[in-house]
């Protein structure tokens, strides 16, 4: 996370995604977050398997499409401090 695109806090893995081709991942995540501060809950965005990039071909499993998830404003804060 960063307030001036200069500092930013430490890279945190907040959830896997298989490698698909040339290093690059089947999912993505979406620019930017969505917060909720009356609840308490940030929305982050993925898109799984990206149409091009990823394949439910072989991963019939895999889920397809733009999907939110939501976490708790205080766990974001917390894994983003520096």
């Amino acid at each position: 996370i960063s307030e001036d695109a200069v500092l930013w806090s430490p890279l945190v893995q907040l959830m896997s995604s298989l490698v698909a081709s040339k290093g690059r991942t089947m999912d993505h995540p979406v620019d930017g977050i969505l917060v909720q501060q009356a609840a308490g809950e940030v929305y982050l965005f993925m898109q799984h398997t990206v149409p091009g990039i990823g394949s439910s071909k072989y991963h019939l499993d895999r889920e397809i499409g733009l999907r939110r998830y939501t976490m708790k404003l205080d766990r974001l804060r917390t894994l983003t401090a520096a």
